[in-house]
């Protein structure tokens, strides 16, 4: 299974138990929190950022730091995609 199939099933669970209210706020936070987990390790590609016309800096998708070339993950969890299309 993938992230993006798992995120799927969640999504699904969340809105059929939601509706019948078999559970409550806290456990319906739980399942955001780990459908957030989840989306961060589908690696993103970084933006460029072009501040002064010459430098481009890459940044983290999700919380828009700073990156370092090929760092795998950003400080927020994010998993980073720097191949190249």
């Amino acid at each position: 299974m993938t992230y993006e199939e798992a995120i799927k099933n969640i999504n699904a669970l969340n809105a059929v138990c939601g509706q019948k209210g078999l559970y409550d706020a806290e456990f319906e936070s739980a399942l955001e929190l780990a459908i957030l987990a989840l989306g961060k390790q589908i690696p993103k590609k970084p933006y460029k950022d072009n501040e002064n016309g010459v430098y481009e800096k890459e940044y983290c998708p999700s919380c828009h730091r700073s990156l370092f070339p090929n760092d795998h993950h950003c400080e927020c969890g994010q998993a980073i995609d720097w191949e190249i299309n």
